[in-house]
């Protein structure tokens, strides 16, 4: 035994292995995470954090494995784990989607990754891995929920490794017919860039990820590629305080509401979105169009900026989003077919009012934000009606439909903190139990 530890285990007990990761809200020790998805990979069923032990006890205990191959088998998973989930990847496809999945936090899809990864050569595996690409990019620029992500990934584990091929996992995405879970088409794309403010729905490290994966993209065989000695910042081509520099036209109506409404979320638009070095974006911010497009022509090389028309209006914007959308689609293709279609115009989409849109499909209205909902109204409402003494966990308040959320609408997590801060008016977590539920106080 204790050659099999210094030989075999005490690789995975190196202080790299023992430094906290962040996952989610919370860090845990490396070792910890990757045990967890590697026995979520091997027994493809969810593996709880606070069980972590007795799972792997009983997967010991119930391998038919010899002990030594046991081991050298998960220090070699350990391995390419900490490939998969490296800070740095290599500038290839893959490597580019392993970058994504750290940026999107997507630590649900790493079993399946493991799986691929372990079972199939890198040509093989790589119209999967572009499918999850494609997958994770396109719901994340949607807004749509990852909350059902655990369980879809394990049953996508389970098939694949039912069947032993990586063509499943691009089929199993399009079977997804539900808006937990669909995989949303081009015209979805075309309709979040001229309509959604990316702006305010992403972290800036997933926008800079999504302006910089275009701007490669961009690219033609004629392009020189630019290799960027510092990091690029967002900049709003129309900025963020524009009445100065840039009133609404007479024809727009001056001083219409809705006018000065449309733009203002056009201008957190991806259209209106650029990349620019850090000394060049506060130079340019808040100037007149025709001296930032200058000198952002004088000093900018990217392609993202280099067809910056000489007029810069709410049309411009569009016209930029829509190519944009069709580079985005270039860049992270969806193949043909699958589930019934479901459109991202048709659900309720987070902080967004409902949009039409005309028969060629130019938006008749630009979404206009929505108030902040209140939490503890809505928990207050689920309970409404309720005996003294009624207990609901979060999943049935998450379940109830109120005046401030739809049925299944607002997330779990909203839900569990507004009860653990114990600040809701009538509402406290009941004694001696996690926020997991909630009594009425008479």
């Amino acid at each position: 035994m204790e050659e099999l530890y210094r030989d075999v285990w005490a690789q995975l007990e190196t202080p790299d292995w023992r430094k906290e990761i962040r996952q989610g809200r919370l860090k845990r020790p490396r070792l910890d995470v990757f045990l967890t998805q590697y026995l979520t990979c091997e027994l493809a069923d969810e593996v709880l954090a606070p069980e972590l032990f007795l799972t792997f006890r009983r997967y010991l205990a119930d391998s038919e494995m010899a002990l030594v191959d046991l081991m050298q088998r998960m220090v070699d998973r350990a391995g390419a784990y900490r490939r998969l989930t490296a800070e740095e990847q290599p500038a290839t496809p893959e490597g580019r989607f392993l970058h994504t999945v750290g940026v999107l936090d997507a630590n649900t899809v790493v079993p399946v990754l493991l799986w691929l990864v372990t079972r199939f050569d890198e040509d093989d595996r790589a119209g999967a891995m572009m499918a999850l690409d494609s997958y994770l990019m396109r719901r994340t620029i949607c807004r749509l929920t990852t909350k059902n992500y655990n369980r879809l990934f394990l049953e996508l584990l389970k098939e694949l490794k039912a069947k032993d091929d990586p063509a499943v996992v691009t089929d199993f995405l399009l079977r997804q017919d539900a808006d937990s879970g669909f995989w949303p088409r081009d015209h979805d794309i075309r309709y979040v860039f001229r309509s959604h403010p990316l702006y305010k729905h992403l972290t800036r490290t997933r926008l800079r990820l999504l302006l910089a994966e275009l701007e490669a993209t961009l690219y033609s065989g004629k392009t020189e590629r630019i290799v960027h000695d510092g990091e690029l910042t967002i900049e709003h081509l129309l900025p963020q305080a524009w009445e100065e520099h840039w009133p609404l036209p007479e024809s727009a109506g001056r001083g219409s509401v809705e006018a000065h409404q449309r733009r203002q979320v056009l201008v957190h638009t991806l259209g209106n979105l650029t990349l620019l070095t850090r000394k060049l974006n506060p130079a340019v911010s808040n100037g007149s169009w025709e001296r930032k497009r200058s000198d952002i022509l004088l000093h900018s090389a990217l392609s993202l900026n280099r067809s910056l028309p000489a007029e810069w209006d709410e049309e411009a914007v569009l016209a930029r989003a829509g190519h944009l959308a069709e580079a985005f689609c270039w860049r992270w293709q969806r193949p043909e077919g699958g589930a019934p279609a479901l459109s991202v115009a048709d659900l309720p989409a987070p902080g967004l009012e409902a949009q039409k849109t005309t028969p060629v499909g130019r938006p008749a209205t630009v979404t206009v934000p929505r108030a902040r909902r209140d939490v503890a109204r809505h928990i207050r409402e689920a309970f409404a009606g309720l005996s003294a003494g009624s207990v609901l966990t979060v999943a049935q308040m998450v379940a109830a439909r109120t005046s401030q959320y739809e049925a299944g609408e607002i997330s779990a997590g909203a839900v569990a903190a507004r009860l653990h801060t114990d600040n809701v008016p009538g509402i406290r977590a009941v004694p001696g139990s996690s926020p997991l539920s909630a009594r009425k106080i008479t």
